[in-house]
């Protein structure tokens, strides 16, 4: 009798992540559209094959509409306001400058931005940074 040999890969963030990417500061779209398109009009992205668009419909059911904004669901039942790169700047600069902000870690000050409403996909790694 011959083992087979079993390849484990481990993977540190679900695999949806990496269908909507944000690697361009400087891009037009922000990092949500493909789930705003979705919610609005059940549109994917052109190129999208049908493993993405089923990743698209699994994220989307995570977020909410209201008054055109996209927000995160949390599973407290809060809402938080999805923001691009360049608002996510402003936001942190704000929030650093504050009271006590530059003596906050990045992960506290990520909770910190959460607790005033707001949510990006890339939060605490860029609140780290």
């Amino acid at each position: 009798m011959m083992a087979m040999s079993l390849y484990i890969e481990r993977r540190f963030e679900p695999a949806y992540v990496h269908f909507l990417t944000d690697e361009k500061e400087n891009q037009e779209e922000p990092w949500y559209q493909a789930i705003l398109n979705y919610k609005f009009n059940d549109i994917y992205p052109l190129d999208m094959d049908k493993r993405g668009q089923r990743a698209i419909r699994l994220l989307a059911s995570q977020y909410v509409l209201n008054q055109g904004e996209l927000y995160m669901r949390m599973p407290q039942g809060v809402i938080l306001l999805c923001l691009d790169h360049s608002k996510a700047k402003k936001v942190m600069e704000e929030v650093h400058e504050g009271e006590c902000g530059p003596y906050m870690s990045g992960p506290m000050m990520a909770k910190k931005i959460m607790c005033l409403g707001y949510y990006w996909k890339s939060m605490e790694t860029d609140c780290i940074k």
